[in-house]
């Protein structure tokens, strides 16, 4: 499984420089902090880190080149709009969007997250999709980060699986023994979980 992280505009407020004059900070130390913390938790999980890559317009999301990605982590900073995570959610790459603590950090990822996340319930509940494979999750601490990489590693394992039915399906389901029911059930699989089948 190959994750990447992306940093949406980059700069906020420190929530230690809170009391400094006002204006965005940089925060290289921060969003390295946080990359060598996902790095961290890839690697204790064998799980492969592509590393960070940063946008800071709507165009630079468009021109991410993540498609070899399996699971994209956001941070959304500042100066940001939600259009740029639905951009980033038309790729079509599953997001864990990892919104910045106000105890760490003040920034417009704070303050656009709820309309991108209110927005695309609405619009998943209007187009007809049957199944959204490519979803997003909003966690909000580093901890509850480690738990969903892990969930959607376990997960990644189920849908890139691949099953070989040698003859047809009789014994998957019992007691029933119905060849109707046990190729509905292999098509559930698919439908469900993507998995690959192939008859021999």
């Amino acid at each position: 499984m190959n994750v990447g992280l992306v940093i949406l505009g980059g700069r906020g407020i420190l929530r230690k420089d809170f009391s400094s004059p006002s204006g965005y900070y940089d925060l290289t130390s921060y969003v390295e902090e946080v990359a060598k913390y996902i790095s961290d938790v890839c690697a204790r999980n064998d799980i492969e880190f592509s590393g960070k890559m940063m946008a800071t317009s709507e165009d630079e999301v468009l021109d991410l080149n993540i498609d070899k990605l399996d699971l994209l982590v956001v941070l959304p900073l500042s100066p940001i709009h939600d259009h740029w995570l639905h951009a980033l959610f038309s790729k079509g790459i599953p997001l864990l969007i990892l919104c910045p603590s106000l105890d760490e950090v003040i920034s417009h990822g704070n303050v656009c997250l709820p309309y991108f996340v209110r927005d695309s319930h609405k619009i998943l509940k209007i187009l007809p999709f049957t199944e959204a494979r490519a979803n997003f999750k909003v966690v909000y601490s580093r901890d509850e980060l480690i738990h969903e990489v892990k969930a959607y590693k376990a997960y990644f394992k189920v849908t890139s699986s691949r099953i070989l039915c040698v003859g047809n399906p009789n014994p998957l389901v019992e007691p029933l023994h119905s060849k109707e029911l046990n190729y509905a059930v292999v098509r559930l699989l698919k439908e469900k979980f993507g998995i690959f089948v192939r008859y021999v």
